[in-house]
């Protein structure tokens, strides 16, 4: 193959980073990639090589998507009916270029398709297509269907050339000449040693083919006698492609070269010479060559001195993806145009149909806006769920009651266990030096003689009573008259003096409840230097190392309870102003002394609780209890401590003296005391109640003594319960049921959305898991409750045995109020669920609706009032924080606030504490928190209550009982039964179908407009007026289902939607003739209004005339006479 010595090289050069098996280009030379890996079809602009855009492949998570699903491997186009592609996945796809956008898939070989040929048809049927299942297939570009299928290659077909009477192909040496007309093989030829690649038809009717076998021929008369006219040879390897215009051949080879051939006298002009690998396709436009490789390149070469007759040069208009957005919009409006309103109705048949009887309505109703139908199907889904729900939920919500309040469980009697309680130890009056009287009179001898008192007792002082409840308790002097004086004399009632009998208490009881151990005394203490105080107030020479008195004195400072701060070390009178025993004679505390030599205190009992330094300290492990929530910020008490138990079964005075020996060796004093506390269990038998009792009082580092009662009533698990706990799993299993279904639904919720938290963004899905939560954790408690119960079932035996305080019990306590806490809450969240059932009648869903249409409005007003109200809980905890306990901290002021807003406020009080900004604070947060934001909110809601209402159409009582009663009894004919049983049998519900159906419907709208109006849920504004016929409904029904899904099932879900539309179009037109006849009155009123001003201008006028006539009267009266 000769060439010329001079050769060109490309104008322009670019990587497309794959193989390239198929490319084409339009007119102007937009070339069109087909990509060998992914399926997507790439589109550059050949002046420079820049990738314009990309036709993506096929996207299994986008409904909408038409796209190859692997390699492309061939690309022709045809004038207006666009781009055609084939590839490996056996399809075609015909593109469609104002919109790069799938127009029609062919689907019909076996095989991979890589042979494609177009030629103009009157009736549709010029594209072709070749494939390694062997065969060639005709296709019907109207309608996308397969016109005829020629068989007879013995091997692949690889290329396709055709006129408007033969088709002719090429395989593996053969070329098979086939007649349109007949659709017959009319005969074949032996062209070539190896596969043919190629095939073209010159404009005198010759067929040239290239091949493997490195040769082009020409053939002369190849639909009638073929004869090989020349051979043309010259490439070194197979013959891929071949291009013609007028007189000039090009052809591409394996070799990595162009050919050019002057086809007058069949001689090469040039090689093109700038791959490295076979070239594979070649275009031609405006004077461009363009070829491309598997190289992995594609070149432009500037051909214009090569060609006999150069082309028109085509403008190149530029890609716009706006200008394709619009083109895509503007086809969707019209073929959305045929769909509207007025192709199906008149405006005679719309009045027609509003005033006729609904029930005979609904058959005329051929066509229904296709958003509505979408809309009522999806409500009737909700609704046949909701209804199936309900007939659940209602003996659900029966059980529940009866799981939490009704059963066994004596609330108000718990009440007055505590009250009882209440009334004596913080409601009675404490006395002053209680243990210097007896109940007779006489001077309580407790102590030895041999021990000295720091104060004597004075009999009248004893005697005297102030006004002083628990709540007033301000020192450790009040608090030990409390514990001697209240807590004694209610817990362990009796003589002083020792009575006559047996040693101990047996059963030990007080108001008809049995005490049950012990009582236990606890208290947590700070240490000294838990605080830093600021030495910048001190002198320094305060703190030098020789001033020892003056250092060991300003050094203390004891300040918060926390972890690192707790004091264990044993102590006793700590603090000597406030303790009844100092000072010792030996300078400390001896438990043998002060202890032991005392009567009613035993050696056990002192050594249990007292070492020789005083009282002990005991860990959390070592003697069980819970912990205490108290009123301080952030007060968490753990249940260990310095402990002191006195049992109950002890005789009162030896009681007595326990109790003393506790105050009078200062347990409590004012400096490092942090918390104290006294704590019994009983049980009722008429209730069958266990009561904890804890009466304690948190010291704070400034001394504030803050007091606090707190009883709990709880019941213990016995196996005479057995019922009670058959009835908590049968419940359990319907909470399982519900668990299984919400994580059923949140499944399928994840397999359409792909999302796993888009399912929490609906308020009843978030309800539902809040609430099943709650169940499950409430269960999980119950089971704890049941297994301490039998695990520490002997130290609830009545009467009991045990001398030591059950802080077992405290185990069982927590798991049964942690129980009642939970299904407390939970009572509400499940009680808020009935309204997610009333949203299928429209009067009772009027709350859920209106919330719905104000939720954004709502959301915003509370931010904003919740960010007022902390602005001025700040403030107020600044202001006020210092002398009024409502504001000592943040979390306390906010809730103040709140309360002033319902008017719970002691202005007097805050006007003390600061007098000068109590009125502007006070003020200034009345009129922003209660005058405009609350009423801002209120007018929020109103207002969506108002449009609510207006939009609400109301049904006619005897209408609705119709439709009822046609809807019972169709439900119960045989054919629906038999639907029933079939849906049963196949494991589906009526609503799944109609959810299948629902689907098809959106798919179906979302076909009309753009992926991008789709996500941004444009279709209510773009298809507001878009209607769809009963016939294409009944089609959109999945095949799937229409096997048991009868055609008066679907028949009938249309009439009802008919029904649906027909009733709102009557509410509609009423609403419309309602506000006519308003707008004609005002319009009357108002020109009787002009009216009436024109008139009383006219009698204006009129008695202006009437005043000028009685003027003028006289003188032409005078005129006449004159003149007469």
């Amino acid at each position: 193959m000769a060439a010329k010595p001079n050769q060109r090289v490309p104008a322009v050069r670019w990587d497309v980073n794959e193989r390239v098996y198929a490319m084409c280009a339009l007119p102007g030379g937009r070339l069109f990639v087909g990509s060998a890996q992914t399926g997507d079809i790439n589109v550059y602009d050949p002046r420079n090589g820049r990738k314009e855009t990309v036709i993506p492949a096929y996207d299994p998570n986008d409904a909408t998507s038409m796209g190859h699903t692997s390699s492309v491997l061939a690309v022709t186009y045809m004038g207006k009916l666009g781009l055609f592609t084939s590839g490996a996945d056996a399809k075609i796809i015909q593109w469609k270029l104002e919109t790069f956008q799938a127009v029609q898939t062919y689907t019909g070989h076996k095989g991979l398709v890589g042979a494609l040929c177009v030629i103009p048809s009157h009736y549709g049927t010029g594209l072709f297509s070749g494939s390694d299942d062997r065969t060639i297939k005709q296709w019907n570009t109207n309608t996308g269907k397969c016109v005829v299928t020629f068989r007879g290659h013995k091997s692949p077909v690889n290329c396709m050339v055709a006129s408007d009477r033969y088709l002719y192909s090429g395989s593996k040496c053969v070329i098979k000449v086939w007649s349109l007309t007949t659709r017959k093989c009319l005969h074949q030829i032996d062209a070539h040693s190896d596969a043919i690649w190629s095939l073209k038809l010159t404009i005198g009717g010759e067929l040239i083919s290239g091949s493997s076998d490195s040769t082009i021929k020409v053939w002369e008369d190849p639909a009638g006698k073929p004869e090989c006219m020349r051979v043309l040879m010259g490439h070194q390897g197979q013959v891929r492609n071949m291009l013609i215009w007028r007189n000039t051949l090009f052809s591409c080879s394996k070799d990595g070269t162009v050919a050019c051939w002057d086809m007058n006298d069949w001689k090469v002009t040039e090689v093109l010479v700038g791959h490295e690998k076979t070239v594979t396709q070649m275009t031609l436009q405006n004077n461009q060559l363009c070829t491309s490789s598997f190289d992995k390149h594609i070149n432009r070469w500037d051909v214009t001195s090569l060609l006999d007759t150069r082309q028109t040069v085509s403008q190149f208009v530029p890609y716009d993806q706006s200008r394709v957005e619009k083109e895509r919009r503007r086809q969707k409006r019209d073929k959305k145009g045929d769909k509207d309103e007025k192709r199906f109705y008149s405006e005679q048949k719309k009045r027609a149909l509003i005033h006729m009887d609904p029930k005979e309505a609904v058959f005329h109703y051929d066509a229904l806006p296709l958003n509505y139908v979408i809309d009522k199907l999806e409500f009737k889904v909700r609704s046949s769920a909701l209804v199936l729900d309900s007939l659940i939920y209602i003996p659900f919500l029966i059980m529940f009651v009866f799981f939490f309040l009704a059963w066994d469980r004596a609330i108000e009697q718990t009440y007055f266990i505590s009250q009882a309680a209440v009334d004596v130890i913080e409601g009675r009056d404490i006395e002053r030096q209680p243990w210097c009287t007896l109940d007779d009179g006489r001077a309580w001898d407790n102590p030895m003689s041999d021990i000295p008192v720091l104060r004597e007792c004075n009999r009248e002082i004893g005697l005297m009573k102030v006004e002083k409840k628990f709540i007033d308790i301000a020192n450790a002097g009040d608090w030990g008259d409390w514990v001697m004086g209240i807590v004694f004399p209610y817990l362990f009632p009796g003589a002083g003096t020792s009575p006559l009998g047996d040693a101990t208490r047996d059963p030990p009881t007080t108001g008809g409840k049995y005490l049950i151990g012990a009582m236990r005394f606890r208290t947590l203490r700070v240490t000294n230097e838990s605080c830093s105080p600021n030495t910048g107030f001190f002198e320094d020479k305060l703190y030098d190392p020789g001033n020892k008195e003056y250092l060991d004195f300003y050094s203390q400072c004891f300040g918060l309870w926390e972890d690192g701060t707790n004091d264990e070390a044993s102590y006793a009178c700590a603090e000597p102003a406030t303790c009844r025993r100092h000072p010792y004679p030996t300078g400390r505390f001896e438990r043998e002394a002060y202890l032991k030599q005392q009567r009613g205190v035993s050696d056990t009992w002192a050594n249990r609780w007292f070492d020789g330094s005083g009282f002990k300290y005991f860990s959390e492990g070592d003697i069980g209890g819970t912990r205490t929530i108290g009123k301080m910020t952030d007060s968490l008490w753990p249940p260990g401590g310095y402990t002191v138990e006195v049992p109950f079964r002890t005789k009162p005075n030896d009681a007595r003296d326990m109790f003393a020996a506790i105050v009078d060796n200062g347990y409590v004093d004012n400096v490092a005391t942090r918390f104290v506390t006294i704590e019994y269990m009983t049980y009722t038998t008429s209730v069958n109640y266990f009561s904890a009792h804890r009466f304690f009082v948190e010291i704070a580092p400034g001394g504030a003594w803050l007091s606090e009662g707190n009883i709990k009533n709880f019941r213990v698990y016995t196996p005479n319960m057995v019922g009670k706990r058959v009835y908590d799993i049968f419940f359990l299993i319907f909470v399982l049921y519900y668990c299984y279904k919400f994580i059923q639904q949140w499944v399928l919720e994840y397999r359409l959305t792909k999302s796993i938290v888009r399912y929490m963004f609906s308020a009843w899905n978030f309800l539902e898991f809040v609430n099943l939560i709650c169940f499950l954790v409430t269960f999980g408690y119950r089971i704890q409750w049941w297994v301490l119960s039998d695990r520490d079932k002997d130290i609830a035996k009545m009467p009991p045995t045990t001398e030591e305080y059950p802080a077992k019990l405290d185990d069982i306590l927590d798991a049964y109020m942690a129980q009642v806490y939970i299904s407390s809450i939970n009572t509400v969240l499940t009680f808020l669920k009935i309204l997610k059932f009333v949203r299928l009648n429209d009067r009772l869903n009027i709350l859920t609706r209106t919330l719905a249409a104000c939720q954004q409005s709502i959301i915003g007003v509370l931010i904003l009032f919740i960010w007022v109200v902390l602005g001025f809980a700040i403030t107020g905890n600044s202001l006020f924080g210092g002398g009024i306990f409502e504001y000592r901290d943040l979390n306390t002021s906010f809730s103040t606030l709140l309360r002033q807003l319902l008017g719970d406020f002691d202005y007097e009080a805050m006007r003390e504490e600061n007098m000068h900004l109590t009125l502007p604070f006070f003020w200034t947060f009345e009129v922003l928190g209660l005058f405009l934001l609350l009423n801002f909110l209120i007018a929020v809601i109103s207002d969506a209550f108002a449009e609510v209402s207006s939009e609400q159409s109301t049904i006619d009582l005897d209408a609705a009982l119709a439709k009822t009663v046609s809807e019972i009894k169709s439900e119960c004919t045989p054919a629906s039964i038999d639907r029933r049983l079939r849906l049963l049998k196949h494991r589906k519900t009526q609503s799944s179908v109609l959810e299948r159906l629902r689907q098809q419907l959106i798919e179906h709208r979302n076909s009309m407009i753009t992926d991008e109006e789709v996500e941004a849920q444009q279709y209510r504004e773009l298809l507001d007026g878009i209607f769809i016929h009963k016939s294409e409904y009944y089609d959109l029904i999945p095949d799937d289902s229409r096997e048991y899904m009868n055609e008066d099932f679907v028949h009938r879900v249309w009439l009802d939607i008919a029904w649906e539309y027909n009733k709102d179009q009557r509410d509609n037109y009423q609403r419309s003739e309602e506000r006519k006849k308003l707008l004609i009155v005002q319009a009357c009123k108002q020109q009787v209004g002009e009216l009436k001003e024109k008139m009383a201008t006219v009698q204006e006028i009129r008695g202006r005339i009437d005043d000028m006539e009685s003027r003028v009267r006289p003188l032409v009266q005078s005129w006449q006479l004159k003149h007469s």
